[in-house]
């Protein structure tokens, strides 16, 4: 029976072992690959105490940009931010082209005139957002609330994972040609976000600090003060963003209220 059983395939040629799968990279991975830089995927944040060691390698990382001529950033990494920055970037490319001309403040400005305008003919009880009285206090920030949202998201187990990347660049409003977020509905170009982040860096020393698919977070090395700096400050953000107000605090004077006191900034778009 053996006999006939080697007859039976003595001519089968050996059959090759298949080629073992390549493992499919996660969305941080992807976006780490996308980044071209240095990136660590920090551990999952499962209580507060967590958020405060990720905004203490952020604090690390920023006095070590400073030497060695990097940007650090929190990206908080879901498949919307990775689909932005894949229709975003050039092809093979880690970074868009920075544009030469900047001016953050005439683009506000301009913004304002527009806004101020229309409103004027077509709705001029709207322009009392800029008048309302703010509420006594107001609560100032002082760390990241993606970070604390995407901890809230734990009980629904959709936590996003967070990458702190070095960005390879000095100038903090350049991050956003690696990360070129903005676009889409009311939300700035990114060349035109990159605009009021010089405009902004340059006047409070202000960087981009934490970013996921529809918020943006700069992080100041002081508040602002309190007074007419701080309600010209907060006529500039609900000029770059007007769902921090309109979906948020409700008037500039409550906006400026918070900026009194905080050192991180909080824009979010709808």
């Amino acid at each position: 029976m053996s006999f006939f059983k080697n007859l039976f395939h003595k001519n089968e040629e050996p059959q090759p072992s298949p080629a073992p799968e390549t493992p499919e990279l996660t969305i941080a991975q992807q976006i780490g690959d996308l980044l071209q830089c240095p990136v660590a995927e920090l551990p999952q944040a499962e209580d507060p105490v967590d958020l405060e060691d990720m905004w203490d390698a952020y604090q690390e990382a920023l006095e070590q940009g400073k030497q060695q001529g990097f940007t650090p950033v929190l990206m908080i990494c879901d498949d919307l931010l990775l689909e932005m920055m894949e229709e975003n970037l050039p092809e093979g490319q880690s970074h868009m082209e920075i544009p030469a001309q900047l001016d953050g403040k005439a683009w506000l400005e301009q913004m304002f005139t527009q806004w101020e305008t229309d409103l004027r003919s077509n709705d001029p009880e709207g322009l009392q957002v800029l008048t309302e009285p703010a509420p006594a206090e107001m609560e100032a920030t002082h760390r990241f609330l993606s970070l604390r949202m995407n901890l809230l998201k734990q009980m629904l187990q959709k936590q996003a994972p967070v990458l702190l990347a070095e960005i390879p660049t000095k100038n903090p409003w350049e991050v956003l040609a690696w990360i070129p977020f903005g676009g889409w509905n009311a939300c700035p170009m990114p060349e035109e976000a990159m605009a009021v982040l010089k405009h902004w860096y340059e006047k409070y020393g202000a960087v981009p600090g934490c970013i996921g698919h529809d918020t943006l977070e700069l992080y100041v090395p002081q508040p602002v003060g309190e007074g007419e700096a701080a309600m010209q400050l907060a006529q500039e953000q609900f000029m770059f963003c007007e769902d921090i107000v309109y979906q948020g605090v409700e008037s500039v004077p409550a906006l400026a209220k918070t900026l009194e006191q905080s050192t991180v900034w909080y824009f979010w778009w709808d």
